[in-house]
């Protein structure tokens, strides 16, 4: 379901994640490397902005694989809650609940995940009460099961197609609830290095899918593709969306950070009002908001941009690239008259994060999200580095230039990203955590293994738990 941007990503291939926020709880906290601006009084650390909601409950759902990460998806309707998830035995599975019940039910689809993390679950409800369900896909046919009731979800259809056209090497299944109250699903067709964006439609009324556009919305016209993170829905009206241009399936050939926005999904344009022919291609030049100099070594990684509006409604966006020295640092930019955009190092980390390959890897560097202090008007820039830890950059909102840092406050207790499992691995467990809103979905896992069956020994299984915070 689209709620929130994700925070974490943990694959090169992922190009964005426009549902509950996940985060991988990563073990190393140390000190903070911050560009600062102005004199010594920019150095002083704030307190964090919010306080931090106590647990109201905590329910254990299933045991899940915990030799790989993969995400899970939830939503809640009306009094009733569901959970997409793969269960210990990998089988593709559905727990559900109404509000006030204290256990889970359990549904099996005729799905098993193997040992790769991009296959992520995906699950929504339609204003009817219907329950949609995708997943366990890259580069592979099309799963897609349809609750036979609306709000049941004892019972499933299995029917594996939508329109029975360009569904045969599917990636990122993404259902996305529009503001107009349409419901659209959105998926990657053909592989890393040269695939495009197909959008469906659900008309309810004859249940069945149309295509929302009949064409790609980007095309990288088999010779590159684009790692999106969006649409996302902000207050000015507009669908803001932002990617990486990635030339093969090596992460490192990520190239030429680009943004376009849209008031209806259709009719695209720069961030300066310049339309945009329709499909987007690399062509484009007017939604470059960082163009690169090479296509392979540039530092940017899909899955490490974010963004916010400002309080004047202007998009700011984050990403990160390589540093004149070759070290990794994160970047702010705000789109300025004339179509070029306020670029502003924020970090001065003496650090390089040096990716390359095929598969998911485990992100050493990683953006939480942005924010804008609705007060201050200040830009705040969340972060877990390896070396340098978890903490918040706070920019000056109409120079971007950084003013302070502080610690990183979780939307929830501390507690929760405390590993539990007892053992000695070939990876470090990480925590994976799953927010919607006051809902969290919690277990624990050893990191990612390139999509590979992991060498033993490897923990036999984890503890999905949800957990419901205060208001």
């Amino acid at each position: 379901m689209t709620t929130l941007p994700a925070a974490f990503r943990l694959s090169t291939c992922l190009p964005r994640w426009d549902g509950p926020l996940l985060l991988l709880v990563l073990l190393t906290l140390a000190s903070c490397g911050i560009r600062r601006g102005g004199a010594e009084d920019g150095r002083s650390k704030e307190a964090p902005l919010a306080a931090t909601p106590g647990i109201k409950q905590r329910i254990t759902v299933d045991s899940v694989p915990a030799a790989f990460p993969v995400n899970f998806s939830q939503d809640v309707a009306g009094n009733h809650h569901y959970i997409a998830y793969y269960d210990v035995d990998h089988n593709f599975s559905i727990a559900y609940r109404t509000l006030d019940e204290k256990v889970f039910h359990k549904t099996v689809l005729d799905s098993r995940v193997g040992w790769d993390s991009h296959n992520y679950t995906e699950l929504i409800v339609d204003r009817a009460g219907y329950i949609h369900v995708s997943g366990n896909m890259h580069i592979d046919s099309l799963f897609y099961w349809r609750s036979v009731r609306p709000y049941d979800a004892s019972a499933f259809t299995a029917i594996h197609y939508m329109t029975g056209e360009q569904e045969v090497r599917t990636t990122y299944p993404h259902f996305l609830q529009t503001e107009e109250n349409g419901l659209l699903f959105h998926y990657r067709y053909g592989g890393s290095g040269n695939g495009y964006e197909v959008y469906n439609q659900w008309q309810p009324e004859t249940k069945t899918w149309t295509r929302f556009l009949q064409q790609p919305l980007i095309d990288g016209e088999g010779l590159r593709n684009a790692y999106m993170q969006g649409p996302f829905y902000e207050k000015d009206g507009n669908y803001h969306l932002y990617w990486v241009w990635r030339e093969t399936p090596d992460c490192a050939t990520n190239h030429t950070f680009s943004y376009a926005r849209s008031p209806d999904l259709k009719h695209w344009e720069s961030a300066g009002g310049t339309p945009v022919a329709f499909p987007i291609t690399f062509g484009a030049e007017a939604l470059y908001v960082d163009p690169s100099d090479t296509t392979y070594g540039t530092g940017m990684l899909n899955g490490v941009q974010a963004h916010t509006l400002d309080t004047n409604n202007r998009i700011v966006l984050c990403n990160m690239k390589y540093d004149a020295a070759g070290n990794s640092q994160l970047y702010a930019y705000r789109p300025e008259a004339g179509g070029h955009w306020l670029e502003r190092q924020v970090t001065d980390w003496d650090y390089r994060f040096q990716f390359s390959g095929w598969g998911s890897i485990l992100f050493e560097i990683q953006l939480k999200g942005m924010r804008t202090d609705p007060e201050t008007g200040r830009i705040i820039v969340a972060y877990d580095h390896v070396r340098y830890g978890e903490g918040e950059i706070v920019l000056d909102p109409e120079t971007l230039t950084p003013l302070s840092v502080r610690p990183y406050a979780p939307p929830y207790p501390s507690e929760l990203e405390t590993v539990t499992t007892a053992g000695t691995f070939p990876k470090p467990v990480v925590v994976n955590i799953n927010q919607d809103d006051k809902f969290i979905l919690r277990w624990e896992t050893l990191g990612e293994n390139n999509d590979r069956v992991p060498e033993p020994p490897y923990p036999d299984g984890a503890i999905l738990e949800f957990i419901e915070l205060e208001e």
